[in-house]
C-alpha cells in the first residue's frame, strides 16, 4: 500500500480514498497524505459535492488470510446510511 500512496502525494486536487479488500479502513487512514478524505460507510462534501464511500469486498471473498471483506448485509447497512440524506 506504501507504493501506491507515495504516487498520490503529489496530487493537489481534492483527494477521496476507499479502502479496497487489502487495506482495512483504520490502516488507510493512518497511511492516507495529509489532506485526503478517507470514506468507509460515510459521506462527505468535497467542493459543493456529496460523495458517499464503502470500501472492502462486496460479498466475502474466499482470500480470509488477507482480505478485507463485507457480508451483504453489512454493506446493505453502510450503504443506506448514504440513501438516507
Amino acid at each position: 500500500m506504501t507504493g501506491a500512496l507515495e504516487l498520490l502525494r503529489g496530487i493537489s486536487a481534492p483527494l477521496v480514498l476507499v479502502p479496497g479488500n487489502n487495506e482495512g479502513e483504520s490502516e488507510l487512514r493512518a497511511a492516507a497524505p495529509a489532506g485526503a478524505t478517507v470514506l468507509h460507510g460515510q459521506a462527505s462534501e468535497i467542493g459543493g459535492v456529496r460523495i458517499f464511500g464503502l470500501g472492502y469486498a462486496v460479498p466475502v471473498t474466499p482470500f480470509t488470510d488477507w482480505s478485507c471483506d463485507l457480508e451483504e448485509d453489512a454493506a446493505a447497512a453502510l450503504l443506506a446510511r448514504g440513501e438516507s440524506r
